[in-house]
């Protein structure tokens, strides 16, 4: 099973990339990642070009009826509205994505 990469994981691929130290791109990711999450907040789409859009979606609240319920009778459950992130990757992204599993 493969971990997830986590925040040092990124700093230091970051900073080896690009030659930058480990503390100033610890400040510009969370940086990148304060940005999206603000324009996300303020229902604004986030679009990176090779990478993807960030959008923010709503999620229509719904109620669910129980009714064959022997034990407790008929129930009714409110779900109520909710915001989401919805993630589209980029062309770019996809084929470097379909390019790798093909290998």
């Amino acid at each position: 099973m493969k971990r997830n990469t986590s925040n040092k994981t990124l700093y230091s691929a970051v900073a080896d990339a690009s030659g930058i130290s480990h503390r100033d791109v610890k400040d510009v990711v969370r940086g990148v990642f304060h940005f999206i999450g603000e324009h996300l907040a303020a229902g604004k789409p986030v679009n990176i070009f090779g990478f993807g859009t960030f959008k923010l979606r709503e999620r229509k609240g719904r109620t669910i009826k129980f009714t064959n319920n022997k034990l407790i009778g008929a129930r009714t459950i409110v779900q109520p509205a909710s915001n989401y992130v919805k993630f589209k990757p980029s062309e770019i992204l996809k084929s470097k994505i379909k390019s790798k599993a093909t290998q």
